[in-house]
């Protein structure tokens, strides 16, 4: 099932951190097998997740996970069908991969393709992308949205989370 959770607080750090750790918490029941926070204080960005082992039993399914130059970071929650072929289709093009996870799959892919890459995503599925060059939050879910995808904004704070739970005070 995971779960993850963000916040972009350029004004407040502290409170992006805090606010990020305070909803992963609230998803214990979504992911009882790992967790994981990242941070970039500088841009105010703070992701955290909560992870169910599925395809990747290993440690290189832990999200958030961090692309290979380590520019772009992704929590991910769901299932990319077809990951295997896409997975081919990037070795051929020179990308290597640590583990088996779906999730590298779409990390890798948005970093080949961009954007384009969305449109060969198959799958139920909802997942943040900071790109720290960009300094762009890129947010999506499937096409039927089977997966959640929560949003808040106080005009300065943007929250998001896979779950409404994060959201409760």
């Amino acid at each position: 099932m995971c779960g993850f959770a963000g916040v972009i607080a350029p004004p407040s750090p502290q409170v992006g951190t805090a606010w990020a750790a305070w909803a992963a918490s609230h998803m214990v029941r979504r992911g009882p097998d790992d967790d994981g926070h990242w941070s970039d204080d500088d841009a105010g960005v703070h992701l955290a997740f909560r992870r169910l082992s599925i395809i990747d039993l290993s440690a290189h399914g832990h999200q958030p996970m961090v692309n290979a130059d380590g520019s772009s970071v992704l929590v991910f929650n769901g299932e990319l069908y077809g990951h295997d072929e896409l997975r081919r289709e990037l070795r051929g093009r020179g990308v290597q991969f640590r583990g088996t996870s779906d999730t590298e799959v779409v990390l890798a892919a948005l970093d080949a393709w961009g954007d384009k890459a969305l449109e060969r995503f198959d799958g139920m599925f909802a997942f943040g992308l900071w790109d720290q060059k960009k300094e762009r939050l890129l947010l999506a879910v499937d096409h039927f949205a089977k997966k959640p995808l929560f949003l808040s904004s106080d005009g300065t704070t943007v929250r998001f989370a896979s779950d409404a739970k994060s959201f409760w005070t």
